[in-house]
């Protein structure tokens, strides 16, 4: 006997079955019927309101057994914050607009063991200006002070959205429906990455980290 079937679990309240949230976009599900066992597990979820398993099933025994489960995740949106929190410290450094600039600050926080996720660098009338992301803020000041570099912090948005055409205009659309500016902005991603990191200083920091 062969049976199919799907399975929608909603991680909010979830059917009569084990379901261990491990964080946010992140789950372990586990469901088990009467008439034999069927386990499943998903390991990286992106953000969604519903989850869809669809599983084949072959009846060996006179009880069912799991033969293959394929698991298909469909989110809603192109957003992802599975890795990257909504919210980040922006480091700010205005310097002269000359070689050497970007490499003595990367250096420094380099020499600190301080990683640079993202960047930005703009020169205007002999001036320069530029913005990161690192991965340990706490670090970052202590080097930064330590080399006598001056600075600024902003806390701005920084999501991860799908690596494919129109990801970036949705989430932005979503900004102006809500009527939030988007006053700086800058994206990087790596041609072969499924994930694109974007970092944006908006209006109201608060509401847009709760855009999905």
């Amino acid at each position: 006997m062969e049976a199919s079937g799907n399975i929608i679990l909603a991680p909010q309240s979830g059917p009569p079955s084990a379901i261990s949230q491990q964080s946010r976009g992140a789950a372990a599900c586990s469901f088990r019927s009467a008439q034999g066992a069927i386990g499943m597990h998903v390991t990286k979820i992106a953000s969604v309101n519903l989850i869809l398993v669809s599983s084949t099933l072959t009846d060996l025994d006179s009880s069912l057994r799991r033969e293959e489960n394929s698991c298909h995740i469909h989110s809603q949106h192109g957003l992802s914050r599975s890795s990257v929190m909504p919210k980040a410290t922006q480091f700010t450094l205005s310097h002269e607009d000359r070689p050497g600039m970007l490499a003595h600050t990367a250096k420094v926080l380099g020499a600190a063991n301080v990683n640079i996720l993202a960047c930005l660098t703009t020169t205007s009338a002999g001036e320069g200006v530029t913005h990161l992301i690192v991965d340990n803020a706490d670090r970052a000041k202590k080097a930064l002070a330590s080399a006598g570099l001056s600075y600024t912090e902003t806390d701005v948005l920084q999501v991860e959205l799908r690596n494919i055409p129109g990801a970036l205009g949705e989430f932005a659309s979503k900004l102006a429906e809500k009527d939030i500016n988007i006053t700086l902005g800058y994206q990087t991603a790596a041609k072969s990455s499924k994930k694109a990191s974007v970092v944006l200083a908006v209006s109201d920091l608060d509401q847009a980290a709760g855009i999905r």
